[in-house]
């Protein structure tokens, strides 16, 4: 076997992998969780793929919630809609700017309010690679299960790159994903996951906010060495 195909063994596999993770992951945070959902994630939680984030929080929130799992969903549904629907008491606010950006109002520096500088970045990032959300989609640009959703996109494009033999595009959209995580996702995720911890009344929805952290710190970790192995990372694009 050649090193280029041992590289696709490797490689192309994990990118079919990572970009279910995040297309579950983005659906967990877009719509109330189905039967068929939940039953994803809870797969997701107990498979191989999860054994390097086992040890974190969300292997174990998920965990105890599957042993208990029941079947019902109506209690999930209506935490969906109390931490990421319904603008009241426990809601997160699931957009970066609000954790991110702040702006001058009346004189004042004022954080927590939506369609910030962030939010244009991510919709820059989007149109560089042709994303478009969807038109039932209702949510803004840097909503977190869009943003997950176009990191789904990024990995299943590298997977096509890699079955092509196209290893120009694979090094561009393995960098375009190491970018990402690092200009948007890792800048907000965690606050995002400790707010959600505080909130959530579920092990389910607990479990999800600490797995999103952790697995996206794991696959920037993972890109980071591959980019290096594979030098994709120009010195322009380590700078830009």
């Amino acid at each position: 076997m050649t090193p280029a195909n041992a590289e696709f063994s490797a490689l192309a596999p994990l990118a079919t992998s990572r970009a279910g993770v995040y297309e579950v992951l983005a659906s967990l945070y877009l719509q109330p969780p189905s039967a068929a959902l939940i039953a994803a994630l809870l797969e997701l939680a107990v498979s191989p793929a999860m054994a390097e984030l086992s040890a974190g929080c969300a292997g174990d929130l998920l965990r105890r919630y599957a042993a208990s799992y029941n079947g019902e969903v109506e209690a999930l549904q209506q935490e969906f809609n109390d931490l990421f629907a319904v603008p009241l008491g426990r809601y997160v606010t699931p957009y970066e700017a609000v954790y991110r950006d702040e702006r001058v109002v009346g004189g004042e520096r004022v954080r927590g309010l939506l369609m910030g500088p962030s939010t244009a970045a991510v919709l820059q990032a989007y149109r560089d690679y042709h994303f478009a959300i969807s038109p039932e989609c209702p949510e803004l640009p840097d909503h977190i299960g869009v943003e997950l959703s176009f990191m789904s996109l990024l990995c299943e494009r590298e997977r096509q790159g890699w079955e092509a033999g196209d290893l120009p595009a694979v090094n561009l959209l393995l960098a375009r994903e190491l970018r990402f995580l690092g200009d948007h996702l890792l800048r907000w995720v965690p606050d995002l996951s400790q707010r959600i911890s505080a909130n959530a009344r579920t092990l389910f929805y607990r479990g999800i906010g600490h797995l999103t952290e952790e697995f996206i710190r794991a696959d920037a970790a993972a890109l980071v060495r591959v980019c290096g192995e594979r030098q994709c990372l120009t010195s322009a694009e380590l700078t830009a």
